[in-house]
């Protein structure tokens, strides 16, 4: 199982907590291919992770969907909160093709995922 370490929160609900969090990260960046959020596309549903808070509280989760999808239309799926889940976490991140000239991908990447421990 996976540890994450995360920096980008939004102003979302505290994660373990009811309604929806959610954690933007990179992909990669402008001298690294090692972002946190790397593989994130590669995960799979069911899959396991961890996220440990600064104050060493440790919160597991469960995939429940991974999307991609253009960007434009990003929104939508990252502010959804699924109705059966009380606490769910929705980790964002860049997908898809990289545009040279805008410097900018073309999709996101979103997981879904939900509180079990």
């Amino acid at each position: 199982m996976r540890r994450l370490t995360i920096s980008g929160i939004f102003d979302s609900a505290l994660l373990g907590g009811r309604g929806l969090s959610i954690i933007d990260e990179h992909v990669d960046g402008p001298t690294s291919r090692n972002g946190v959020f790397r593989n994130l596309e590669y995960i799979s549903v069911g899959n396991q992770f961890e996220i440990e808070m600064g104050n060493d509280r440790i919160f597991t989760y469960v995939m429940i969907e991974v999307t991609s999808i253009h960007e434009d239309q990003a929104a939508s799926v990252l502010f959804s909160q699924k109705p059966r889940v009380s606490s769910q976490v929705n980790l964002i991140t860049c997908g898809g093709l990289f545009d040279q000239e805008s410097r900018r991908y073309d999709e996101r990447v979103i997981v879904a995922a939900e509180l079990i421990s």
